[in-house]
């Protein structure tokens, strides 16, 4: 069979693109054919149709050609099957939700819509007029939904009276870990050999707590009386004034910290890859205040590295009910000059935690026990079976 997949943008380090890429995977080892349409900002799509980029913020909608342009690509690939990423959902370009509906209600092939991210989940989401939400989460017989954790299937249900499938981000948890060698080369070169480094893997937006992971950096650093250097695995989205903004914001906060900053993975030299930061780490920070679910935190189970945890929502519904054991931060935060605290007591309490279980020599067992639960609830196996039933519009 052949099945197309679109998105506004295809092969990045979003969660979104990650996903679509595991996705295909699954997808060819079923033995179908993947045909991928973009936006102009993507790596390895079939199709790139400038109209599915999501455009400035305040700029005026106007009518796209994706109507056409997805005709012509049906007309000429016959594909049976489609998933619609985020589109219908998230609401950061409605005219092109509405221009792809427009699509499918002549074609009226099998579709799913699969749901990341929520338009009301977002401060620009207000700003939506009722027309331009009348096209976002359509209702069709020919279209079904997929979400990613339960929170948004209970919301899409009490605002929409629409069912969804849920499924997770998966991982794949059977491929090569890669040579461990490398990170202890670079320790060496970078002169970090005695140094505690801690990974944060997210993209740099203010809704991944960055912030919370420096501080805890600070507070271990200062009961260790060892260097502690935080380490941004990517750069700041230059395209994007916030991520700019936020950077600048969180290395002005390491320095008040105290605490050795560094950034982008290309910093590790042109031998090493985005994986051997992980490698590099004696823990992964992920104190995410939002996410739909979590890749970075499935990448650091995979790699066995102890997890520096803030409780966002899903964590809490979906993840943690599963019995994985992570330094937690809590659930709760307060402003902090533009950025974002928890309370001291939680902070000590991980700080403590993780000293406890370096001590007692539990930091291995543990992060093994973590794999294991993963590869039980989140591997590619479990995207396989969802996605045979799925195809088989049962």
């Amino acid at each position: 069979m052949k099945v197309a997949i679109v998105h506004h943008r295809i092969g990045g380090l979003d969660g979104v693109s990650l996903e679509i890429a595991k996705r295909r995977r699954v997808l060819e080892s079923l033995g179908h054919q993947v045909i991928l349409i973009s936006g102009p900002n993507q790596q390895g799509a079939d199709y790139v149709l400038p109209d599915l980029a999501i455009p400035p913020p305040h700029r005026r909608q106007r009518p796209t050609r994706l109507q056409t342009a997805l005709a012509a690509i049906q007309q000429r690939e016959r594909f049976q099957f489609l998933f619609v990423h985020n589109i219908f959902s998230l609401g950061r370009h409605p005219q092109a939700a509405r221009d792809i509906l427009a699509f499918l209600d002549r074609w009226q092939g099998k579709t799913v819509a699969v749901n990341h991210d929520f338009y009301w989940e977002q401060p620009f989401g207000r700003q939506l007029t009722r027309q331009q939400r009348q096209a976002l989460l359509p209702r069709r017989p020919y279209l079904r939904h997929v979400v990613i954790n339960s929170l948004a299937a209970r919301q899409l249900w009490r605002r929409r009276q629409l069912k969804a499938t849920i499924i997770g981000d998966v991982f794949d948890f059977s491929q090569s870990l890669g040579n461990p060698d490398h990170a202890r080369r670079l320790r060496r070169r970078l002169g970090l050999s005695q140094a505690l480094i801690i990974l944060q893997a997210t993209r740099i937006v203010p809704r991944k707590g960055i912030e919370l992971g420096i501080d805890f950096a600070a507070a271990l650093q200062k009961r260790l009386r060892r260097q502690v250097v935080f380490f941004l695995l990517n750069y700041p989205d230059a395209a994007v004034p916030e991520s700019r903004r936020y950077f600048q914001a969180l290395r002005q906060h390491a320095r008040r910290q105290g605490v050795t900053l560094i950034a982008g993975f290309r910093y590790l030299g042109a031998n090493f890859s985005f994986w051997d930061g992980y490698h590099l780490a004696d823990l992964v920070s992920y104190p995410s205040l939002w996410e739909g679910y979590g890749n970075q935190f499935l990448e650091a189970v995979f790699f066995q590295k102890p997890i520096l945890v803030f409780e966002y929502p899903v964590f809490r519904a979906d993840i943690r009910p599963h019995g994985y054991q992570v330094l937690s931060l809590g659930s709760r935060h307060y402003p902090n000059h533009g950025l974002r605290q928890v309370p001291q007591q939680r902070l000590e309490a991980a700080v403590s935690q993780y000293l406890r279980w370096q001590q007692t020599g539990q930091l291995a067992a543990i992060a093994k026990a973590n794999q294991q639960i993963a590869r039980r609830y989140n591997s590619l196996a479990r995207l396989r079976r969802h996605l045979q039933k799925i195809l088989r519009w049962d």
